[in-house]
């Protein structure tokens, strides 16, 4: 015996929000839509008419924009059975990198020798020729080394960041990391910027 799925109904009640990124950043959009029916929606963004591959959820970030990329149009076709709708368009303004690089985020971290590691994460590509021990500091303890790496955050996206060798570190303590001369591949050089590294219990500091 055939079940009869009922037709679904969508209505968009946030539509994407035209937004300003500068370059060398992701820009963020999002949708909210309530669907009655017993099916889960299906979501597709597009650009500039052209759908996006993998961008099938309610948020959708996109890869680092270049200035190519303003004026992009953004819409998500949402469905489901018997009901599709199109967003409303979204705008995607990008400006000139003037900025120097933001710490997103840091860390400690033991690596496989058992060493106490300081993680830093950026928001966008830094300068590899700055990226040095002596552009970086501690509260307590000494930065002996830095690598750059580049750590897969989100889809098609890149976010950037050092990792710092360390000595005179105790798990559980927090420490705060400071950060001089690091530029970005515009040339743009962070003055002073600081981030907290919040304590981790012992021995996974």
């Amino acid at each position: 015996i055939a079940t009869l799925v009922p037709r679904a109904t969508i209505t968009v009640n946030t539509q994407p929000a035209s937004t300003t990124a500068v370059e060398g950043r992701a820009a963020m959009f999002s949708v909210g839509a309530a669907v009655t029916g017993v099916v889960t929606p299906s979501f597709q963004w597009k650009k500039n008419g052209a759908a996006i591959d993998g961008a099938t959820s309610a948020t959708y970030k996109t890869p680092l924009t270049s200035l190519a990329d303003n004026g992009a149009k953004f819409t998500v076709n949402i469905t489901a059975p018997g009901a599709a709708v199109t967003s409303a368009e979204a705008i995607l303004t990008v400006i000139p990198d003037t900025f120097p690089p933001a710490i997103v985020s840091a860390g400690a971290l033991r690596n496989e020798a058992g060493a106490i590691q300081v993680s830093a994460i950026f928001d966008e590509a830094l300068n590899l020729s700055t990226v040095t021990a002596a552009n970086f500091s501690l509260s307590s303890g000494s930065v002996t080394g830095a690598a750059y790496v580049e750590n897969s955050s989100t889809y098609k996206s890149l976010e950037r960041g050092v990792t710092l060798n360390t000595t005179g570190l105790t798990p559980g303590n927090t420490y705060t990391l400071t950060v001089r001369n690091v530029r970005d591949l515009k040339g743009n050089a962070i003055s002073t910027a600081t981030a907290p590294i919040p304590p981790r219990p012992n021995p996974a500091i």
